[in-house]
């Protein structure tokens, strides 16, 4: 019989040890403020599905740890897994931000720690907090190359 599993997991974002350079995690003391109160840190078991394509994401997703498989459809109905994303990456940015609906669906491939941030909310704090906007724009534009 196997030992449980024990987690080590934060109150909140202020007092993080996953932090990594070049992230969420190292914004300016007050903005990270600001994202650490608008944010819910969830914790999520395996196979649990954040959004679905073809569906408005309710707010953005920030993997504190785990990996979160983004998967689609084809029209010829065979599910096709474009990738895994993991650790500090940002999820539903792009359809929030847009207003339009989720390219892709985002399950749990194994316990995440994920900080969910509500769309209205979100978007308040990119017009109120310059430097969240700027690692909006630079998490937007290295999904792109």
């Amino acid at each position: 019989m196997s030992a449980p599993r024990r987690f080590a997991v934060p109150d909140d974002c202020l007092t993080c040890t996953l932090r990594e350079k070049g992230d969420f995690c190292h914004l300016p003391t007050s903005a990270r403020h600001s994202l650490n109160s608008v944010g819910h840190l969830t914790l999520y078991p395996a196979n649990a599905t954040l959004f679905q394509e073809g569906e408005i994401p309710l707010g953005v997703y920030i993997i504190c740890s785990g990996r979160v498989k983004l998967s689609l459809v084809t029209p010829e109905g065979k599910t096709v897994i474009l990738r895994i994303a993991s650790n500090r990456e940002v999820l539903g940015m792009s359809a929030v931000a847009a207003g339009r609906t989720a390219p892709v669906t985002a399950t749990t491939v194994d316990f995440c720690q994920i900080s969910f941030i509500e769309q209205s909310r979100f978007l308040h704090l990119l017009a109120t907090e310059p430097p969240v906007a700027v690692a909006c724009a630079y998490e937007l534009a290295w999904k792109v190359n």
